[in-house]
């Protein structure tokens, strides 16, 4: 079974719309106010983006995607994996009465069992062999 997950959680405000205002107004800090970031976006306004290294940061920052929001979530959309879901998973067991009142058990083996993890534990034994 395929489960589709998040990686992280995301903010929801636009990662385009970050960079547009912090390109244009970020020495005001107007990307952190507008990401929630009300206290270093005062800071911003007060310092002239920190001397314009702050503001230069944060463009660098918001390009490449990790520019955080004021609740620490990524600021941009969010990134989905389809890939399969590998659970540990223990044996089952389930038993059974039979004809005479004894139980007997049933072994299922392992649910969602990777094949390939088989062939790679033949080929293992096949090198130990030589």
């Amino acid at each position: 079974m395929i489960h589709v997950q998040t990686l992280e959680e995301r903010s929801p405000f636009s990662r385009l719309l970050t960079f547009v205002l912090a390109f244009f107004f970020g020495v005001w800090g107007v990307h952190r106010f507008y990401t929630g970031r009300i206290l270093t976006g005062l800071l911003w306004f007060f310092t002239g983006g920190l001397l314009g290294f702050g503001w230069f940061f944060d463009l660098i920052v918001i390009a490449i995607g990790r520019f955080k929001d004021g609740q620490g979530r990524i600021v941009g959309e969010p990134v989905y994996s389809s890939r399969p879901m590998i659970a540990a998973q223990p044996m089952r067991r389930e038993t059974e009465k039979d004809e005479w009142g004894s139980a007997k058990e049933f072994d299922f083996g392992e649910v969602d069992r990777d094949p390939l993890l088989d062939k790679f534990a033949e080929l293992e034994k096949q090198e130990m062999g030589r």
